[in-house]
């Protein structure tokens, strides 16, 4: 019961605005235009919005665990069997990141071919990263200069290995680069599971594990590789790495250990000190409680910790008091008393684990954001029944922003908030300038809101039916989707 709570307060909490589902496998586009419907502002928002530059590293152009990634200048790199493309917003077509003249690019003497099997795509400071698995098993972290197009092995992980006892098994996953530096971990998953016996017509099965979650930084000049921790489990325990953050000082993650035999769950917050490598666990939950990092300005980090007050009845319980309920109204049941009898805080906590302020909690109506980011440079935008608040984290005042209906959810993107309300079978898109606080309304447009994939300078990459479309924020604002260009179409 217990883990199933845990799983439920997960799913309530941690859901990402921007597409945390799978994502289809690409084809290369055949299209250039968007057929989303919408339409356009009214009169008093038809004058630009003003766009904002990124405040710092750009947490959108980052690693999207597939094989393909957003480019800084709103285009699209994407790895079309084991050779890389790029699709600029202004071309038809993708090319191969091969200067070579002759070239097939059909073989590995092409300067755009991967190695292997891509796993992950990063662009970072001109330059390419990706995690690729080779033909012997082997993982590699390599670099691709896209200038030059030289390519060159910047960290490896042996190959995970497989014995009649042993299996080692796991994964190697970029996390989004920041300060000049490279960040990978490798999450090892090692345990005993063929040593059976039958003993009086009785198989008893073994499963002594080990589990680690270690993490690397890269500094892509010299190519040298730091280990800058490494977490391990209990015997009997599973190991994971929830999140990650990194702030000009300090690497931040959430730490899940799970027991394999018992519902026990435990989550830690734990800081990296950039400066000497030094450790500290800020915070720890337990069964019945979640914590999610919802960003960070310069007094620390924005935090929610959720704890479950009141556990709901078990089904057998249940169906005493509701003999005819089925299992679909069972689970609505659950999910709804869960969210009923979660008490979330949100706070503002230093990088040493101290509570600077507490922003709001569920006894003053707070609402947890569908998206963790929450935060552009000093403040923090938060939900409060039906009313935005602006959160300035340095006077540590909130400020409610002008509501023009319910407030259905809220992304923070290019400065603004964005704001979407129902109407009839559409959404009416408004976005509230942060540093201003002037507010403008955009668009109405059937169906749901487009997704962002990712934010550059200049550009949204915007998650459609049909694929990721590049559009250059203006033309976003005004609802003029075909002026667009689909980078990834989806088959």
């Amino acid at each position: 019961m217990k883990k199933l709570l845990c799983a439920m307060l997960a799913f309530l909490l941690a859901a990402s605005a921007s597409g945390c589902y799978a994502i289809p496998e690409p084809s290369l586009p055949t299209e250039q235009t968007e057929s989303t419907t919408a339409t356009g502002p009214s009169d008093a928002a038809s004058a630009e919005v003003h766009s904002y530059p990124l405040p710092s590293e750009n947490p959108y152009v980052a690693s999207q665990y597939t094989h393909y990634c957003a480019s800084s200048k709103g285009g699209m790199y994407l790895c079309s069997g084991q050779f890389l493309t790029y699709r600029s917003v202004d071309s038809d077509s993708y090319v191969t990141l091969c200067p070579q003249e002759g070239c097939k690019h059909n073989d590995f003497s092409c300067t755009a071919y991967m190695g292997g099997i891509l796993y992950n795509l990063v662009e970072y400071n001109g330059k390419l990263y990706a995690v690729v698995k080779t033909e012997d098993e082997h993982y590699q972290v390599i670099q691709k200069d896209l200038e030059n197009s030289e390519i060159k092995v910047i960290a490896e992980q042996a190959a995970f290995e497989l014995t009649d006892t042993t299996q080692l098994s796991g994964e190697v996953c970029l996390m989004p680069p920041a300060n000049g530096k490279l960040y990978y971990r490798v999450q090892r998953n090692e345990y005993d599971i063929l040593t059976t016996e039958l003993l009086s017509a009785k198989t008893t099965l073994t499963e002594d594990t080990e589990e680690a979650v270690e993490l690397f930084s890269v500094d892509p000049a010299s190519g040298k590789r730091t280990s800058l921790i490494r977490w391990t489990a209990d015997e009997n325990a599973w190991i994971t790495m929830d999140s990650f953050l990194c702030t000009d000082t300090a690497i931040i993650c959430v730490l899940r250990t799970s027991s394999i035999y018992e519902d026990e769950a435990t989550s830690a917050l734990e800081c990296v000190y950039l400066e000497d490598g030094t450790k500290k666990t800020l915070r720890t939950v337990t069964d019945g409680q979640t914590i999610r990092v919802m960003g960070a300005v310069s007094a620390g980090l924005v935090v929610e910790t959720g704890m479950l007050e009141e556990e709901p009845m078990d089904f057998a319980t249940y169906q005493r008091s509701h003999p005819d309920v089925t299992e679909d109204e069972y689970s609505k049941y659950y999910f709804d008393a869960v969210e009923q009898n979660t008490k979330l805080v949100l706070e503002l906590v230093s990088l040493d684990g101290t509570v600077l302020d507490t922003i709001a909690d569920t006894k003053d109506g707070y609402a947890p954001p569908v998206s963790a980011g929450i935060c552009w440079n000093e403040t923090v935008i938060y939900r409060k029944g039906n009313l935005l608040y602006c959160y300035d984290s340095t006077t540590q005042e909130a400020m409610p922003l002008e509501a023009d209906g319910d407030v259905i959810n809220y992304f923070v993107y290019d400065g603004h908030v964005w704001q979407p309300y129902r109407q009839d079978n559409a959404v009416r898109c408004v976005v509230c300038d942060i540093h201003t606080g002037e507010t403008a309304e955009l668009f109405t447009i059937s169906g749901g809101m487009p997704g962002i994939y990712a934010e550059t300078d200049d550009n949204f990459l915007v998650v459609a039916e049909s694929g990721i479309l590049s559009i250059a924020k203006q033309d976003f604002y005004r609802g003029d989707f075909e002026r667009g260009t689909v980078l990834v179409e989806y088959s």
